[in-house]
């Protein structure tokens, strides 16, 4: 699977012609990653595209944070993911992506 094309800062997916400000933490980065390396893919089609009800970055970045006890930026979760090749998908307007994975 291809890896998305897009910037990102430690809010999240940026947009348009805005510049990416604060980058996120590899230390965060890599816990996120150590997370979702542990869950399995889910909420792909057949045809390799995430399904709505995947679950967003901003809300596995919670669960990242109760479990692990650390703060994890949502770009740390997004970057994780797309150095991990994760399928994810951009949402219109917003600094989260849908990444399909399984809690």
């Amino acid at each position: 699977m291809a890896k998305p094309n897009f910037k990102i800062d430690r809010d999240g997916v940026v947009h348009g012609t805005n510049n990416p400000c604060e980058q996120p933490k590899e230390s965060e980065i890599k816990i996120a990653a150590n997370f979702l390396k542990a869950c399995r893919i889910g909420y792909v089609t057949k045809l390799g595209s995430v399904q709505v009800n995947a679950p967003q970055s901003y809300h596995l970045k919670h669960v990242i944070e109760r479990i692990s006890g650390h703060y994890i930026s949502n770009g740390a979760v997004i970057l994780a993911a797309r150095r991990l090749g994760l399928p994810m998908k951009i949402l219109k307007d917003s600094p989260n992506v849908l990444i399909g994975v399984c809690l």
